[in-house]
């Protein structure tokens, strides 16, 4: 079974990038530098737990979870063989979350990126039953706020990584994203400043990769030409040009 390792790389861009406002505290928290403040060391956490129950707090940990597990966040002491357990955990405090709170559609955005890194790891019937999840999460975070950009530009994020054969609505789900996101940077040029290489650079990265798997050459070609040179997904887009071919 073709699987890919899920690095989740959105954490890079959209949390840090660009200045649209926060639609929330949810929002607000998943801006590394934001959420990197909050605690100085998993001891700290783990006090917190303690007295703090609520949606916001058990989100607030399961993100500084999340960001040690991608190796956004180096706050704790914690290396790469922790990621396992970091992601496993920020499930669980993202999961006591929605009991509480199930109206957010930030906190389904992050617990779907958890799931499906967390399919990286386990028995294959494990990384499908987690990827399966990740999908549902990232999917209803979508359905709630489709017109929040950050949760379109996660969800495209994370099934950039998603083998079709096994999850064949990023067929569909890619490509409306990266409309949504194109659509986005034009409308608001001088919020996303700088950072809108980048996201241009996803979206059409997104498109190509999706009619690359269609076998459309002639679309996969003109997609992938239009990333950018020094955006982070040029080199990758360079190499599937290669794969497409003349």
């Amino acid at each position: 079974m073709r699987w890919y390792r899920l690095v989740c790389i959105f954490v890079l861009g959209c949390v840090c990038g660009w200045g649209l406002e926060p639609a929330s505290l949810y929002e607000e928290f998943v801006n590394p530098e934001r959420i990197g403040a909050v605690f100085t060391s998993e001891s700290e956490v783990k006090a917190f737990l303690q007295t703090n129950k609520t949606a916001l707090g058990y989100y607030q940990v399961g993100v500084f979870y999340m960001y040690h597990a991608y190796g956004v966040l180096k706050v704790m002491k914690v290396s790469s063989k922790d990621a396992r357990r970091l992601t496993r955990e920020a499930i669980n405090v993202f999961e006591k979350a929605e009991k509480l709170e199930s109206r957010e559609p930030m906190l389904y955005s992050m617990l779907g990126g958890a799931y499906l890194f967390s399919s990286q790891w386990g028995s294959v019937m494990d990384k499908m039953r987690n990827g399966r999840k990740g999908v549902f999460y990232n999917d209803k975070a979508v359905l709630m706020a489709p017109e929040n950009l950050r949760i379109r530009e996660n969800r495209l994020r994370n099934y950039l990584h998603l083998p079709p054969e096994y999850f064949p609505n990023i067929y569909q789900s890619i490509p409306e994203d990266a409309d949504k996101l194109l659509a986005g940077v034009e409308k608001y040029q001088k919020e996303y400043g700088e950072y809108a290489r980048e996201v241009r650079a996803l979206a059409y990265y997104g498109k190509g990769l999706v009619a690359f798997y269609k076998k459309d050459r002639v679309q996969a070609r003109e997609n992938l030409q239009k990333v950018e040179k020094n955006t982070s997904l040029y080199d990758r887009a360079q190499e599937l040009l290669k794969r497409v071919g003349d």
